[in-house]
């Protein structure tokens, strides 16, 4: 079923599915490490205890940027991702005997699993010109012990998706609280609603892991279980979802830990200019993600995370044509300044990416679509 809008002159509301409710994760009794916090003039204060749910990976990160340095922020970091890894052993040891447990498969026909749609290659030449733009959005809070609810998921992919409506023009899909399957059902919308010349934006924010052995990495559904990756959604299946979705602009940006991994096929580096008109008329598809291969923090500014943010004020403050890679600096560069996690773009090959590609977002008053 095609959840999207039809064509209209006007930006359709934004459609979200209900926040589901989930119990809240009791707090642990083992002891954490203390960590030395510097006051003004070089003296020390009292060690600060690290919040007790950190040892067992039922919290996300600590409330204390701001409050402790870099180096004690990337200790918390190293201690959350060692938590993490032990929270999911049991799915960890699955994935070891069979790298493709958390993977889905392309439809073919006869289809009846969860499968991602296929659609028949575009034969025509692109437009230099965009026809609709689409943005689909995907934030996950309500987890169930012992995987830790977030706070700012819902929030950040809500106001995100205001911001593109509003200023930009799309067509917003907000879902909440997404299972695996909400996940594939939304992306084949969206595989089975654009066209050649269509823009498309997604966005997840969500629990996310990277498998230290083999540097896969993974969005973890509401669904998804710390015994059984079943319910995981591999990044070879967003990466095979982004290659099956026919519109030419394609732009996945991943708030969720361990994101960067998607962005490892290439590194977005501007080096021959070409025009507007030559960049649409070219297969684009980028990731941007709000970390590299490390946690990142759901803890910002407004109940948002820090990198949400600074998305929002960048969007709010976008007055003309914007590329991916202009947007990517200008939030990495606030982003490092408060925390110790680097935001990261680069292009999506397997998805179909075409030398000389690149995202645009461009302001409704520039009037240029």
């Amino acid at each position: 079923m095609n959840n999207f809008p039809a064509p209209s002159s006007a930006p359709a509301p934004i459609s979200a599915a209900p926040k589901a409710a989930a119990p809240k994760a009791a707090e642990s009794t083992a002891a954490a490490p203390a960590i030395t916090a510097a006051l003004p003039g070089g003296e020390t204060q009292a060690p600060l205890p690290l919040p007790k749910l950190i040892v067992d990976a039922t919290k996300s990160l600590p409330k204390l940027a701001g409050v402790l340095k870099q180096p004690e922020l990337q200790a918390i970091n190293q201690q959350v991702h060692e938590a993490r890894t032990k929270l999911f052993a049991g799915a960890l040891d699955m994935l070891e005997k069979d790298p493709k447990a958390a993977d889905v498969a392309d439809c073919v026909e006869g289809s009846t699993d969860l499968c991602i749609a296929q659609v028949p290659a575009p034969t025509a030449a692109y437009l230099p010109v965009v026809k609709r733009r689409f943005a689909l959005l995907i934030g996950n809070n309500a987890y169930r012990s012992p995987v830790p609810e977030l706070e700012t998921a819902i929030n950040d992919v809500t106001a995100i998706g205001a911001e593109l409506r509003d200023k930009l023009g799309y067509e917003v899909k907000v879902v909440q609280n997404a299972g695996r399957k909400d996940m594939v059902d939304a992306l084949n919308d969206l595989i089975r609603t654009t066209g050649k010349d269509d823009s498309v934006v997604i966005m997840y924010a969500g629990h996310g892991y990277l498998d230290d052995k083999t540097k896969a990495g993974y969005w973890i559904p509401l669904d998804a279980t710390t015994t059984n990756p079943d319910k995981w959604v591999s990044n070879d299946t967003i990466a095979r979802a982004l290659r099956n979705i026919p519109a030419k602009q394609v732009m996945l940006v991943s708030d969720s830990c361990y994101s960067g991994s998607l962005t490892k096929e290439g590194k977005q580096i501007s080096t021959v200019a070409i025009s507007r008109e030559q960049t649409l008329t070219r297969r684009s598809v980028l990731a941007f993600s709000s970390g590299g291969e490390e946690p990142v923090t759901d803890d910002g500014h407004d109940q948002h995370s820090i990198f949400a943010w600074n998305m929002i004020e960048s969007l709010k403050s976008m007055k003309t044509e914007t590329s991916g890679q202009q947007l990517h600096a200008s939030i990495k560069a606030a982003v490092a300044e408060e925390y110790p996690q680097v935001p990261q773009y680069g292009t999506v090959n397997s998805a179909g990416h075409a030398e000389g590609g690149e995202y645009l977002l461009t302001p409704k008053k520039e009037g240029v679509y």
